[in-house]
């Protein structure tokens, strides 16, 4: 009787643990190692993994409702071979795969757009939607030297319908209230708003893209306006262009709250719950190395001009690091994402980034011809480091922090402020292995979960108030997640389970999985490192 009540409690126990439960898996295929990739579940129960190599053409798998494959194929745009260009979004739309690319073409800037059969995965239709200005040498000049934004292309998808927006931003425009282009296409591709964002008064020289946010048939554009000294008085504010369906001007609203305040970093998202837009605005400080004021501001759409506000601070996260790694330890994170819930609620995440150089200079060895000079070479690199998060209730309370200690060496990336929410809804860079090297979040039944991949070791040494090992290879990982609990440090548990041996490993390619809420299914594609490198697709469910 004993025997069975223990047994009973045992099963109890790992009921009440949270875990995430393989629903399938894919036959293995080769790790795709470069070129951008994005995984969609589709509204139709399908899945579809893409991965585009802008000079080899897009590979294409499709899976059906029941995770059986059902189609793999390259397929070859027109445009050809991109010599310099990205991947700006990949997302659903009417049943199909849209695809905009962005590239130079003989020093245009060019937005291609594909439009590919959800289900048989061939090309429904290829056109170019946006050119912008050739460039020239002394343009170069400006944006490598000057300060100068980059003529670029954005998009963004309404989360909530089919419809999405394209801003162009033609940086080098002589007419300063036709720099900023938007136009907004519905689910069939078809345009049905194009309006110039103009400067407000046509008073600022500069305008720089900040983020954009729909709310039902209107899409609200952030961006940052300055002039320098030389440009007509040293000033900056934050202003918001309004687009909405069939029309051919924008509002433009100046948010005079943030005049002279330097908020050159944002991000927006649009409460439904509140039927409030946020703003979430980040000042850096100058020569801090990624430290700033943050700010969330709370705006009625029909009155951009008014908001509430709310300044953040790490006060709980700091005080845990001090805890953890001795008094002297700041934790210095940086915004990159603020996730928006359905009941309102929200999680600010901040993240350590810092920039390390390191310079190397060759041995020089004497003889004819030789002077014995030397030349001394230097390379930039990445550290991401810890991650931090506050969740508020609708209400901006703070209910929770979580501190999560890591260490990523980023050999190519170089993560800017919100580069987490800038990745969303495009097909992500696969280079060097960073690819590995970030983390995901998710919510699922009213908890969240973090997820990245690291050294099980480092379980054991942050508990010893030891700095994580640093992560620069892989063949050592595996993926986990981390119940956002209680305790401030979560708990972390293997998402595919534990290895069997030494060189058993495996990994998850975050941050081109996808997770249906509705359905609560996580789809991420799983690394086996001592299996030659080859890779699944897995349906779980959190």
């Amino acid at each position: 009787m004993r025997s069975f009540i223990t047994s009973l409690l045992l099963l109890v126990q790992l009921a009440a643990f949270a875990q995430f439960k393989e629903i399938a898996a894919s036959k293995s295929f080769q790790e795709p190692e470069d070129g951008f990739a994005r995984i969609i579940q589709m509204k139709n129960g399908y899945t579809v993994l893409a991965v585009i190599d802008l000079k080899k053409g897009i590979d294409i798998k499709i899976y059906d409702g029941k995770h059986k494959q059902k189609i793999a194929r390259n397929i070859r745009p027109k445009f050809g071979k991109v010599k310099a260009g990205q991947v700006e979004a990949m997302f659903e739309a009417k049943g199909n795969v849209v695809i905009l690319v962005n590239e130079v073409q003989e020093k245009i800037p060019v937005l291609h757009r594909l439009v590919i059969d959800g289900q048989k995965g061939t090309i429904i239709k290829e056109e170019t939607i946006g050119e912008l200005k050739k460039l020239n040498m002394g343009q170069g000049y400006a944006m490598a030297f000057g300060g100068v934004a980059p003529p670029d292309f954005y998009a963004q998808k309404d989360p909530n319908s089919d419809q999405y927006a394209v801003a162009m931003f033609n940086s080098f425009e002589s007419d300063r209230s036709k720099r900023v282009e938007l136009v907004m296409y519905d689910g069939d591709n078809k345009e049905i708003a194009r309006a110039f964002y103009k400067s407000p008064e046509e008073k600022y020289k500069y305008i720089n893209y900040m983020d954009m946010a729909f709310v039902g048939s209107t899409v609200y554009c952030l961006g940052y306006a300055r002039n320098t000294r030389t440009s007509g008085g040293k000033e900056n504010t934050v202003i918001m262009a309004e687009l909405k369906a069939g029309d051919n001007d924008v509002k433009l609203t100046e948010l005079k709250f943030t005049h002279d305040q330097d908020l050159k970093k944002g991000m927006l998202r649009y409460n439904a719950a509140t039927n409030k837009i946020m703003l979430l605005a980040f000042a850096p400080y100058k020569n801090s190395n990624g430290q700033g004021e943050l700010w969330l501001f709370h705006m009625a759409p029909q009155q951009l001009g008014t908001k509430v506000h709310d300044e953040i601070y790490p006060n709980a996260i700091q005080n845990k690091a001090s805890a953890v790694f001795g008094r002297r330890e700041k934790f210095t994170g940086t915004p990159v994402n603020m996730f928006v819930y359905k009941d309102g609620s929200y999680t600010v995440a901040l993240e350590e980034i810092r920039q390390v150089t390191h310079s190397s200079t060759p041995s020089s060895f004497g003889g004819a011809g030789n002077t014995g000079a030397s030349t001394t070479y230097s390379r930039t690199y990445t550290i991401v480091e810890h991650l931090g998060l506050m969740h508020f209730d609708a209400g901006s309370k703070l209910v929770n922090s979580w501190y999560l200690p890591k260490d990523h060496y980023m050999w190519s990336a170089h993560p800017p402020t919100f580069y987490h929410r800038q990745r969303e809804g495009r097909a992500v860079l696969l280079n060097d292995g960073d690819q590995y090297k970030t983390f995901t979040l998710l919510r699922s039944k009213g908890k969240e979960y973090v997820l990245y991949n690291d050294v099980e070791e480092n379980d054991k040494r942050i508990e010893k108030g030891k700095d994580p090992q640093q992560v620069k290879g892989l063949k050592a990982c595996d993926a986990f997640y981390f119940p956002l609990e209680k305790e401030m440090i979560p708990a972390r548990t293997f998402l595919f389970g534990e290895g069997d041996g030494r060189k058993d490993h495996r990994l998850a390619l975050l941050p081109i999985s996808d997770f249906n809420e509705d359905q609560n299914i996580f789809v991420t594609l799983r690394l086996d490192i001592h299996q030659a490198k080859q890779v699944h697709l897995v349906w779980m469910e959190p």
